[in-house]
């Protein structure tokens, strides 16, 4: 079956708004009595209005009050079940198989409904709903006193101090804004500009990274007038205007109105980390290794800023021919704050792959990795990351994270081999 969607545009108002309420039928004023009772009592809702056969019930208080299910303030639209007690003949299941409640208290009222008795049949956990952009929750599952399945659903993912490891099960916010912070600093834009939590970046117009936006903290001012002043800055610079987004539920909202202006997503990428306290041993850096079988010599340099023998390795295997952009590339490594390293494969007193790090706050970002197209599929790649992962941990770094493009098959196979694993994609939006 074909299916087509239409998009509404800005002119029009969406026909529905949400979703108004869930009804419920039980057989005996008994049971009647008793889901009202789970409800109010249990999950903090509120008889909004009651009649001859039925009920209306509403989280929060309808007045201002907070609303159990958020903790918060009651604002906008309550979640509103009816329950009838006239449900002689109806069925035991029918199409609709549960309904959700969101709530940023999951655990807490999941307990609160297995303590009363109820069953609990999905312990809560955190998902990930593999959309584009990935979707983050916690959730539970139990069975309300009529035999409905209820969902508990936050999608608001849990978040932990930054000063905690970010690895693959550090919470979803705190990483994000953690890590994007440290890959800005060691990828560093020509020009910056701090605008209402978001970062402007410019570098006439090598890298996608070094030319975009990045929302790293919540806004104060409404998002469109925001989008409106991010493309008048861009064309000012005579750059297209794009936006870096991740899977934060923070730049959900953003990447629903530049869809609706008509950007597209361009480059979707994965951030990877790594526990370097995991990694094998390898060969040891500086020291000349001969190949029995080739005849070969080997070694691993390394240096704390790029060498002319760096660079001019690096530009054609990079395909970086323009010298403009070369001298823009120069001037982007000359402006790094932090720590770096980098490093270099040489064969037979040539360099075949080389790569770099900016090492901060104990972790390492590791980029630039390129090797000669000739020398390729021969392991120098995986060397130069272990070699320069190794010289990072010497150094004092204990995790190493890096950017690969999703479609970029060989690098990513290369880098879960290392033992990298995903905590979260970013994507551009870019104006068609």
């Amino acid at each position: 079956m074909m299916q087509t969607t239409q998009r509404l545009n800005n002119s029009q108002e969406a026909a529905i708004k949400g979703l108004h309420h869930i009804s419920m039928k039980c057989k005996d004023p008994e049971l009647f009595e008793k889901a009202v009772g789970f409800y109010t009592d249990i999950l903090g809702f509120h008889i909004a209005r009651r009649w001859a056969e039925g009920v209306m019930l509403e989280s929060g208080t309808g007045t201002g009050g907070k609303n159990i299910c958020t903790g918060v303030p009651a604002t906008g639209t309550p979640a509103r079940i009816e329950i009838f007690c006239n449900g002689d003949g109806i069925r035991e299941l029918g199409a609709v198989r549960h309904f959700a409640l969101a709530t940023n208290r999951v655990d807490e009222l999941a307990a609160k409904v297995e303590a009363a008795g109820y069953e609990v049949f999905i312990k809560p956990k955190d998902i990930v709903i593999p959309s584009t952009p990935e979707f983050h929750a916690r959730m539970s599952f139990f069975y309300g006193p009529l035999g409905e399945q209820v969902e508990l659903f936050d999608d608001t993912a849990s978040a932990v101090p930054v000063t905690e490891p970010v690895t693959a099960s550090t919470g979803t916010e705190s990483k994000i804004r953690f890590l994007e912070e440290l890959a800005a600093n060691g990828h560093v834009a020509l020009d910056v500009q701090l605008y209402d939590g978001w970062l402007l970046k410019f570098s006439k117009g090598h890298t996608g990274r070094a030319n975009s936006v990045s929302v790293l903290y919540p806004s104060t001012i409404d998002i469109e007038e925001k989008i409106d002043y991010c493309e008048a800055c861009y064309k000012n610079h005579n750059l297209p205007c794009i936006f870096k987004l991740t899977t934060s539920k923070n730049d959900y909202a953003l990447n629903a109105s530049l869809e609706k202006r008509g950007y597209e997503v361009v480059t979707p990428t994965d951030m990877l980390v790594l526990e370097l306290g995991k990694m094998g041993s390898i060969p040891a850096w500086g020291e000349t290794t001969s190949s029995a079988d080739s005849g070969t010599n080997i070694r691993i340099d390394f240096s704390s800023t790029p060498t002319e023998e760096w660079l001019t390795a690096y530009f054609p295997y990079e395909g970086i021919s323009d010298k403009a952009k070369q001298e823009i590339f120069r001037q982007m490594l000359a402006k790094v704050q932090v720590k770096t390293i980098y490093g270099s494969v040489v064969k037979d007193g040539k360099i075949v792959a080389c790569a770099s790090a900016a090492i901060e706050q104990g972790y390492m970002l590791l980029q630039n990795v390129v090797v000669s197209p000739e020398e390729r599929g021969q392991g120098y790649g995986k060397l130069v990351c272990k070699s320069l992962i190794a010289k990072a941990k010497e150094e004092g770094a204990e995790y190493s994270y890096l950017q690969v493009v999703q479609s970029n098959k060989v690098a990513y196979n290369l880098y879960s081999k290392l033992g990298f694993e995903k905590v979260y994609s970013y994507w551009y939006m870019r104006q068609k």
